[in-house]
């Protein structure tokens, strides 16, 4: 199956973008599901973040999280 960016709504472009840009801000070797997933519940007004807060997930607490995992990740040895 071949993703084709063009077939992407306007905010998942974004989300990608942005988890690219975490991927680079933390300096991973690689990109994972952490980096797209924090990149989707960093807009307020996200519909994953909305869905989970009405699942009654405290979204402020899972950010934190996931910005701990990121921050432990292997880093690359670059400046």
């Amino acid at each position: 199956m071949v993703l084709r960016p063009e077939k992407f709504t306007d905010q998942a472009r974004d989300a990608i973008a942005s988890s690219q840009d975490l991927v680079r801000h933390y300096r991973h070797p690689q990109w994972d599901t952490e980096h797209l997933l924090l990149a989707l519940l960093e807009p307020e007004d996200s519909i994953p973040r909305e869905v989970l807060t009405e699942m009654g997930v405290d979204v402020s607490a899972l950010t934190t999280k996931l910005e701990q995992i990121l921050e432990k990740s292997p880093k690359l040895e670059y400046e």
